[in-house]
């Protein structure tokens, strides 16, 4: 599996995961801890792995923000995403029209560790198997939202691709992924590179 794949399944399987935890939360919860948990019990009903969530609470705006979110494969130290705050904007007039709708989901400082280990000739995020519970249903007809990655680093580890094992870290990526409009199940990607030796390099796909 090519490495820019790998990154973009990633991400949108973490939207698909923020918008269904995001719909069980806001039906349920208001205290802050309440909160943390059922966020924390939603990702790991999703994922098969070891997830922490340091606290998340819902605001006056209509955001569920989440704080220290990582998710570490089975039988790994190493997180696969680490994040140290995910802002999920939600529509306040569908909330209490008692529907969920969200509007965007941004990444802030996030990052993504990908090792491919030779092993078991895989990768590591490969291990997050889905457990194929649903967490909720977003509002009939809502269109997915806009996802968001602020300052976000990608760490890549595969000596097949540089020759050795050492990992090479791209930093500073400022990206916007959005559903194709027309619903074909595709994402555009768009952005920048902002820092280290990629700094202003344009990504668009």
């Amino acid at each position: 599996m090519r490495t820019s794949t790998a990154i973009k399944l990633i991400i949108v399987g973490l939207f698909v995961l923020a918008i269904g935890v995001a719909i069980k939360v806001v039906g349920r919860y208001t205290d802050p801890e309440r909160i943390r948990q059922a966020v924390q019990a939603g990702l790991e009903g999703a994922v098969e792995g070891h997830v922490s969530v340091a606290s998340a609470r819902l605001d006056f705006a209509g955001k569920l923000i989440a704080e220290g979110i990582a998710i570490t494969p089975p039988g790994r130290q190493e997180p696969v995403f680490a994040c140290p705050r995910v802002v999920v904007a939600l529509d306040m007039s569908e909330i209490l029209a008692l529907r969920t709708v969200v509007r965007e989901v941004v990444l802030i400082g996030p990052i993504l560790n990908l090792t491919y280990l030779e092993e078991s000739g895989a990768w590591n995020f490969e291990a997050l198997r889905a457990r194929g519970e649903t967490t909720g249903e977003p509002a009939a007809g809502a269109a997915p939202p806009a996802i968001v990655l602020e300052n976000a680093a990608v760490v890549v580890q595969d000596a097949r691709l540089f020759g050795d094992d050492a990992p090479r870290e791209y930093a500073g990526l400022y990206l916007t992924l959005r559903p194709d409009r027309a619903a074909t199940g595709k994402w555009h990607v768009e952005g920048r590179v902002q820092d280290g030796p990629l700094a202003g390099t344009r990504v668009s796909g």
